[in-house]
């Protein structure tokens, strides 16, 4: 009986084995990969921050070997697979106090890190844009718009004129009507945002009914119309 018990478990102690040295295996193979991942994000960040630098300490009365800039939270963008051919956007900060304010960043990204393309950010925003900001904050706060989401967009420019401001400031919200009354002054919002040549994607919907929205990119206010029938 012994015996027999025996001849049993050796398969059972052969599987334990052969699965806790997959595992390791697939830990450490799961290590490995984290580990080059987190290269390639410090390749891709470190340019980002020279790039920064250079475009930047003019600017800012530095000098480009300071370091001025830090960037992190980098991510992949679209459907690309990491450091493949694609965009890859992260978030930013200037490390000087009086521009503490977090901004955006993108880099096009040639394939397996060969090289790199077109590099935007928009911390020509905090720099200049604030009065332009607020402006088109004030104006969207005189209609009913909610979830509102206002932020410059990356340029490969530093953005200095009014107009150039607005062109590059992107506005995201709902906006919901019930009456023609109602209708009609989104239509008027919707003027107005093209007409000082704001960026925006506003989700509209006929609260009357329920059953018909739209939504956009940059939508006039004739394609409303067209789309609701009014």
């Amino acid at each position: 009986m012994e015996r027999i018990k025996r001849i049993l478990i050796c398969p059972v102690l052969a599987v334990v084995v052969a699965l806790s040295g997959c595992a390791s295996y697939q830990q450490a193979l799961a290590s490995e990969n984290k580990a080059d991942l987190d290269e390639k994000k410090a390749v891709i960040t470190d340019y980002m921050e020279t790039c920064l630098n250079e475009k930047y300490a003019d600017v800012l009365g530095m000098d480009p070997s300071d370091e001025l800039f830090e960037v992190y939270d980098l991510s992949k963008g679209g459907n690309q697979a990491w450091f493949n051919e694609g965009v890859y956007p992260a978030k930013a900060r200037c490390l000087l106090d009086e521009y503490d304010e977090e901004f955006t960043v993108e880099l096009e990204v040639e394939r397996n890190l060969k090289g790199f393309g077109t590099f935007k950010d928009s911390f020509y925003g905090i720099l200049y844009g604030d009065e332009a900001k607020w402006d088109l904050e004030e104006f969207v706060l005189e209609y009913p718009v909610t979830d509102t989401q206002i932020y410059y967009l990356p340029s490969e420019e530093i953005v200095t004129e009014e107009s150039e401001l607005r062109e590059n400031l992107y506005v995201f919200g709902k906006y919901g009507f019930s009456t023609q009354e109602e209708f009609d002054e989104l239509c008027e919002f919707i003027d107005k945002l093209n007409e000082l040549g704001y960026q925006h994607r506003i989700a509209t919907s006929d609260e009357s009914t329920n059953n018909k929205s739209m939504s956009g990119n940059n939508n006039t206010s004739g394609e409303l119309r067209e789309f609701y029938g009014m």
